[in-house]
C-alpha cells in the first residue's frame, strides 16, 4: 500500500470538509448570466428535486432579511392566508360548533 504525499493528503481533507460543509449548510454554487434584460440562474437537478418542481413550474423568493433570500415553491400570500385561517378558527372554534349544530 502507497501512502499519499503531503499535498495529496492536504487536498484529500480538503475535499472532505467541503462536503461536510456542503451537507451541514446544504449550500449550492450557482451562476448568475444574462437573459434578455434580467439575470438567470440554473438550478442543480437536486434542488430541483428537493423542491419537487418541474420545468414552468412558479417558484418565490421570499426575502427572510435584508440581502437574504429563500426560494420556495409555496406562494407566501397563500401561507399567510392559511395561517389567517387557522387563527380565526383556532380562536372562534366554539362558535363553528354551535352553528354547526
Amino acid at each position: 500500500m502507497t501512502r499519499a504525499s503531503p499535498l495529496e493528503a492536504d487536498s484529500q481533507r480538503l475535499a472532505g470538509v467541503q462536503y461536510l460543509l456542503h451537507i451541514a449548510f446544504m449550500a449550492y454554487r450557482v451562476k448568475l448570466r444574462r437573459q434578455g434584460g434580467s439575470m438567470a440562474v440554473t438550478l442543480p437537478v437536486e434542488v430541483v428535486r428537493r423542491l419537487a418542481v418541474r420545468e414552468g413550474a412558479a417558484l418565490y423568493l421570499v426575502e427572510d432579511a435584508p440581502g437574504e433570500f429563500r426560494l420556495t415553491p409555496f406562494d407566501p400570500v397563500v401561507a399567510a392566508a392559511l395561517e389567517a385561517h387557522r387563527a380565526v378558527t383556532e380562536e372562534y372554534r366554539d362558535v363553528f360548533r354551535k352553528l354547526a349544530e
